[in-house]
């Protein structure tokens, strides 16, 4: 009588393991694609963030420094409008180099202006290279005294190399074309401001600039 032969059903071994290691294979790249998604994410949320960050403290600029030679019969540069380099704030205590006629690139941009029925007064701009400070009005006699002032900062934007720059040209507020022989031919003192910084080591620049209609240029 013949002996019968019986065969065993299921996976070997081998078959578990080598299952193993593809399910493994796949879970690692399902966990590196996430790990990418977040960084992606959280990269993208910081930069909408600095973004953010920048425009805010750009358009605080463009809203403080439009003040500049307000309710001033004839306001002039060098006595209402001081461009400063190398300049720094030790203290309450600016100091730097007034650029004369108020034209060319600088750090620091000061002026004044009179309130309505009220005393002058006197405010600016300090950039550097971690952002950009705005110097807190207060009374004074002209903005030509800015050595003698006791200056309070506050910071207007934080992170990033800001550099700013005057010069007279034609220009026109609130982004009006200025003509040659329209109604804002006049040359005036328009300031440029830059704010570098870097988005995953890729520079990142915001740019402002702005008419100060109060000052009239001569050339």
């Amino acid at each position: 009588m013949k002996a019968r032969t019986l065969s065993q059903g299921g996976a070997s071994l081998v078959a578990l393991m080598v299952g193993l290691v593809i399910a493994s294979i796949s879970l690692l790249g399902l966990m590196t694609a996430y790990r990418n998604t977040v960084e992606v994410t959280m990269n993208a949320s910081q930069n909408a963030e600095s973004d953010g960050q920048q425009i805010t403290g750009l358009s605080r600029i463009s809203r403080l420094a439009i003040q500049a030679g307000y309710g001033l019969e004839s306001a002039a540069p060098d006595q209402d409008l001081i461009l400063l380099t190398s300049a720094n704030l030790s203290g309450n205590t600016l100091s730097g180099t007034q650029q004369i006629g108020a034209q060319g690139a600088g750090n620091a941009l000061l002026w004044g202006w009179q309130q309505d029925g009220g005393s002058y007064l006197c405010a600016g701009v300090l950039a550097g290279v971690s952002g950009m400070q705005y110097m807190q009005a207060q009374s004074c006699d002209s903005v030509s005294d800015w050595q003698a002032l006791t200056w309070q900062s506050q910071t207007l934007v934080t992170g990033g190399q800001l550099s700013l720059s005057l010069e007279a040209v034609l220009c026109a507020p609130f982004g009006l074309e200025a003509a040659e022989n329209g109604i804002h031919g006049t040359r005036r003192f328009r300031v440029s401001t830059s704010l570098s910084t870097e988005h995953n080591g890729n520079p990142a620049p915001a740019d402002l600039q702005l008419c100060l209609v109060n000052f009239r240029s001569a050339a």
